[in-house]
C-alpha cells in the first residue's frame, strides 16, 4: 500500500509517500480502507518529536490519528463490524497509522458512520470531538446552568466544545481572535470575547474553564473559578505534563 511516512522527527518537509506493508487485522479489530482523515495537533507534535517520550523510536512511522473508511477485513474475535461497513474512529494517538491506504484498528476504537454523515465530515470528528466531549462532560462534569469559559474557541475542539456545552444546558463564554469570535457566536456562544481588540475582561466566576489555547495558565484561571470550579487544560505540552 501507499502511505505517508517519515524517518526522523522534524518538520513537514520530512514527509514522503512510500510503499508500506498492508496491515492485517488484529484478532479484536479490523482493517479499514481509508477514505478520509484529518490533521490534529497531536499528529504535528508527534512528527516534530515533541511527544517523543510517548512515541517509540522505530522508523519509518506513518502519522495520522483520525480514521474514516470501509471495513475490508476482520479479526478472528471481531464481532462488532462486518466487511463493507462504513466506520470512523481513531488510532492510538502516539502510534498513528491513519495517513495510509489501509489501517488496522481495534473494534473498540470505531463506530458506524451514520448514513446522513459524509465520510469527510466523519473524519473530522474523532480526535477533536472526543477531546471536547471528554473535557466538558467527563472532566468538567458540566450540567445545566453552569457558566463555562472556553479559552481558545476558534479551533476545531473549541467549536465542538461550544456546541456540546450548549447542548448540556450551559451558559457559554469564549475567548478567541476576531474571526474566531464571530464564528464562536455563530456556534451558540452567549458571549464571545475578542482578545485582539484589547485586554480580556472576564465577567464573574465560571464553573468550568477549558483551555484549548495552551495560553491560559491555571495560576491565572483559578482567579476566575467558582469555589468548586474545574479547570481543564485540553492540550498540554510535555513541560505542562511534567509541571
Amino acid at each position: 500500500m501507499k502511505a505517508l511516512t517519515y524517518r526522523q522527527f522534524g518538520g513537514a518537509e520530512l514527509l514522503q509517500i512510500e510503499d508500506a506493508p498492508k496491515p492485517v487485522p488484529p484478532d479484536d479489530g479490523v482493517v479499514v480502507s481509508m477514505k478520509a482523515s484529518s490533521l490534529n495537533v497531536i499528529d504535528i507534535r508527534s512528527l516534530k518529536g515533541l511527544m517523543a517520550p510517548f512515541v517509540n523510536g522505530k522508523f519509518p512511522k506513518i502519522p495520522g490519528t483520525d480514521v474514516a473508511g470501509i471495513v475490508i477485513a476482520t479479526g478472528s474475535r471481531a464481532r462488532k463490524f462486518k466487511v463493507g461497513d462504513r466506520v470512523f474512529g481513531a488510532t492510538n494517538a502516539f502510534k498513528g497509522g491513519a495517513f495510509a491506504e489501509f489501517v488496522a484498528v481495534p473494534e473498540s476504537a470505531l463506530t458506524v458512520i451514520p448514513e446522513s454523515l459524509p465520510v469527510e465530515e466523519a473524519a473530522a470528528l474523532p480526535t477533536t470531538g472526543l477531546a471536547a466531549l471528554y473535557a466538558l462532560r467527563d472532566l468538567g462534569r458540566a450540567k445545566p446552568g453552569d457558566r463555562i469559559l472556553i479559552y481558545g474557541s476558534s479551533g476545531a475542539a473549541g467549536l465542538f466544545a461550544i456546541q456540546i456545552a450548549k447542548s448540556l444546558g450551559a451558559e457559554v463564554s469564549t475567548v478567541s481572535g476576531t474571526s474566531g469570535a464571530a464564528t464562536s457566536k455563530a456556534m451558540g456562544a452567549n458571549e464571545a470575547i475578542d482578545y485582539k481588540s484589547g485586554p480580556v475582561e472576564l465577567r464573574g466566576k465560571f464553573d468550568v474553564i477549558v483551555d484549548f489555547s495552551s495560553n491560559f495558565p491555571f495560576a491565572v484561571a483559578r482567579n476566575h473559578l467558582t469555589v468548586e470550579g474545574r479547570f481543564i487544560e485540553a492540550s498540554p505540552s510535555i513541560p505542562k505534563f511534567i509541571g
